[in-house]
C-alpha cells in the first residue's frame, strides 16, 4: 500500500465518519460521496477555471457563506473538516439533509443531492450513481478494499462505452472543456446541457468577431479605393 493509497483511504473515513456521526444514513452518504468524488475527487482544495472551489465546488454566493462559515466558527476555507460542517449546515437549512436520511437507495441519494445541492443540470449522474452504489457496497462490507477503488471501476458501462469510441479526442475534449467551464471528463462534456451552451455562445461571439473584421476589411478597401479615384 502507497502513503497515497492511506492518504486517500483516510480522507474518504473521515467524510464518512463525519458525515455518520451528524445523522446520515448509509445510502445518504454513498449518494453525498458519490457526488463529491465526482465534484472534486474528495479534495478540498480543488478549484475549477469558473472559481468553483472544495469538495462541493461551491461558486458564488455559496463560496462566500463558506468563507464565512470558516470565520465563524475559528476554521480555514480550504480544510476539510470546515468544508464538512458548512456542507451538514448549508444542506440542512435547504431542507435537503432530511431527504438524503429518507433516501431509499444510493441512486436516489446521489440523484437528490445533484439536483438539490450540486445543481449540475444532471452532469455525469450516472458516474454519480456507479460511484454512490460502489460506496453503498463498501459502507455495508467490512472487509471491503477502499485502497482498490478507482474512477475506472466506478464508472458504469455505457460512460465507458463512450470514453472508449471518442478517446482519440480526449485531450482535445479536455482542453475545451477547461475553456467552457471546468468539464473534468469527456463523458461530461457529451452529457452535459450547460457544456454545449457554452460551447453555442463561444461560436455566437466567434462569428461576430468574424463579421465585426470582415466589415472593418470592407471599410479599409472602400477607402483605399476612393483615394485611387
Amino acid at each position: 500500500m502507497t502513503n497515497g493509497d492511506v492518504s486517500h483511504k483516510l480522507v474518504v473515513n473521515h467524510i464518512i465518519k463525519v458525515l455518520k456521526d451528524a445523522g446520515m444514513s448509509p445510502a445518504g452518504i454513498a449518494g453525498i460521496m458519490g457526488n463529491l468524488y465526482q465534484e472534486s475527487g474528495f479534495s478540498p482544495t480543488a478549484q475549477n477555471p469558473n472559481g468553483a472551489y472544495g469538495i462541493a465546488q461551491w461558486m458564488g454566493s455559496r463560496a462566500d457563506a463558506l468563507r464565512a462559515y470558516a470565520a465563524a466558527t475559528g476554521g480555514k476555507m480550504d480544510s476539510l473538516d470546515t468544508q464538512l460542517g458548512f456542507l451538514v449546515k448549508e444542506s440542512t437549512d435547504m431542507g435537503t439533509w432530511q431527504k438524503m436520511v429518507n433516501a431509499k437507495s444510493a441512486s436516489d441519494a446521489a440523484t437528490i443531492w445533484e439536483g438539490e445541492y450540486e445543481r449540475s443540470g444532471g452532469s455525469a449522474i450516472n458516474t454519480r450513481i456507479s460511484i454512490a452504489e460502489q460506496i453503498l457496497k463498501g459502507l455495508n462490507d467490512p472487509n471491503f478494499d477502499w485502497t482498490k477503488l478507482n474512477p475506472a471501476s466506478w464508472t458504469n458501462t455505457a460512460d465507458n462505452t463512450i470514453s472508449s469510441a471518442l478517446n482519440p479526442f480526449k485531450d482535445i475534449a479536455s482542453a475545451i472543456g477547461a475553456a467552457f467551464g471546468g468539464i473534468k471528463t469527456i463523458t461530461d462534456a457529451i452529457t452535459s446541457r450547460a457544456w454545449w451552451k457554452r460551447i453555442g455562445l463561444g461560436l455566437v461571439g466567434v462569428l461576430l468577431i468574424a463579421m465585426a473584421i470582415i466589415e472593418t476589411q470592407k471599410g479599409t478597401i472602400t477607402s483605399i479605393a476612393s483615394k485611387a479615384v
